[in-house]
């Protein structure tokens, strides 16, 4: 019951903040340009997946691949907005070349790390013939 309250004001607190936050950000974007606005959305997006680790923390299923994946989708992320700002300011070929670099050392280590999990998953909850067999499971028919 406690940690369902903590969860629920937690959610709220970060409504509230969402919500001050997008007024700031329209109100910056008014006064000051694109440039400011990219960078309070980076931020942002930063305390987002700060706050996912958090609840997967409280939940026990956050562990270094998992911190690694956010890191690496945050990286990205930052990279990708810095390409369409590049690109809105005229420099396409700069733009191109970091969003491909983005993909290819970004994604591609993400996707390495979830087939190492699948794989590690499989390995641990299957039933090998080299592995032993627990008393209460029945050994499945080949």
């Amino acid at each position: 019951m406690i940690k369902m309250v903590k969860l629920i004001l937690r959610t709220l607190f970060l409504i509230f903040c969402a919500v001050t936050l997008s007024f700031s950000l329209s109100l910056i974007l008014y006064l000051f340009g694109l440039k400011i606005f990219m960078i309070f959305g980076i931020v942002s997006f930063g305390f987002a997946l700060v706050w996912i680790s958090c609840w997967l923390n409280d939940k026990g299923k956050l562990d270094s691949s998992k911190i690694l994946i956010f890191i690496l989708v945050y990286i990205g992320a930052i990279m990708a907005g810095f390409s369409y700002y590049l690109a809105y300011i005229g420099r396409s070929e700069i733009a191109e070349s970091l969003s491909r670099a983005a993909l290819v050392e970004l994604v591609a280590p993400a996707v390495i790390m979830l087939l190492k999990s699948l794989i590690e998953n499989l390995s641990i909850y299957n039933t090998w013939p080299d592995k032993p067999c627990k008393k209460d499971e029945q050994i499945p028919p080949i």
